[in-house]
Order: structure tokens, then sequence, then C-alpha cells
């Protein structure tokens, strides 16, 4: 039986996004999310945002902007000092400013959204 992997979050960026690329020269834009689901439980993720997006909206992305975010979850495991450890991390092709952004920035996001799906 296959499953689907989908999410859609709505929160606030708790740290400026930042541009990388793999060893591959894709472009990756690393930042953090902050969930209010109430005043007593705050979610926070990780979130890498790939490609053409990545690079286009990332100036756009700092801390304590609302985006609305889509992509699929993933589990990354490691160890350290022999302490298995784990995190969910959301990985995204599409992002959309939601509110602390002024018309032109919300023009150049819709554009670079446009211009990144990657099917």
């Amino acid at each position: 039986m296959n499953g689907v992997n989908r999410v859609f979050l709505i929160g606030n960026l708790t740290r400026d996004a930042e541009l990388a690329y793999t060893k591959n020269q894709k472009p990756v834009a690393k930042f953090g999310m902050a969930m209010n689901e109430s005043k007593d439980r705050v979610t926070f993720l990780d979130v890498n945002l790939w490609g053409k997006a990545a690079e286009s909206v990332n100036q756009y992305l700092k801390k304590g902007k609302q985006v609305w975010v889509e992509g699929s979850i993933e589990i990354q495991s490691w160890e350290k000092d022999g302490v298995k450890k784990s995190k969910a991390v959301i990985n995204s092709y599409t992002i959309q400013l939601m509110s602390g952004a002024d018309k032109q920035d919300h023009k150049h996001v819709a554009q670079s959204i446009a211009d990144s799906v990657p099917f």
C-alpha cells in the first residue's frame, strides 16, 4: 500500500533563511518555523526550501515573517556521543509569504513559486 506524505503549515520564521548549495549545486534555503497551536503549545520545525524558490525568495525569508509552506516530512536520525537522536524536517518546493511583506515581496514570491514547481 502506498501512502501520502504531504503537509501544509502556516507559521512564523524563527530565524532568517540561510541559502546554501549541496555538493551537486542544488540550492536550499534553511530556516525554522514556529506554529502556535495555542498559548501553551508551540511546535518548532526546521524547513528546507529547495530549487529555484530557495534562490528567489531567500532574501524575503526573515525572522518573524509569517509563511505558508507545503512539503513533506522527513525524519532525520543521527548519533552523537553514543546517543541516538532524530528530528522531523519539512522538505518544500512551495512557499508563500502571509504577512510582514509588502506588495513587491508578494509579487516576487508569487513569480518564484510559479517558476519553481518541480513537475
